[in-house]
């Protein structure tokens, strides 16, 4: 609000639309409609699921060490891992 007043998650408030910050406008749920907002319907949209892939590939020249990398090419494992141990972490991880 611009008068500088702290408003507290869930706190009910008065305040006209002029008082409440743009950025703020898609937090606030209003208790009345809007005179300038259409209802809007949300509708059930099922949500697209990817499936994240993982490899476990060896570290630089290596053919004792390997690293968790998933599909953007990021290591996920801090430590060289051997192939068994990383094999472990990625089904622990899907």
């Amino acid at each position: 609000m611009r008068s500088g007043k702290i408003i507290k998650p869930g706190q009910i408030f008065t305040a006209t639309e002029d008082e409440i910050p743009v950025a703020f406008r898609n937090v606030i749920i209003p208790l009345d409609t809007l005179p300038n907002q259409e209802q809007v319907v949300e509708e059930d949209v099922p949500i697209k699921v990817v499936a994240t892939e993982y490899k476990v590939i060896p570290r630089g020249k290596s053919k004792t060490w390997f690293d968790v990398v998933n599909a953007q090419g990021k290591v996920l494992n801090e430590k060289a891992l051997h192939e068994e141990d990383a094999k472990k972490l990625v089904t622990a991880i899907q």
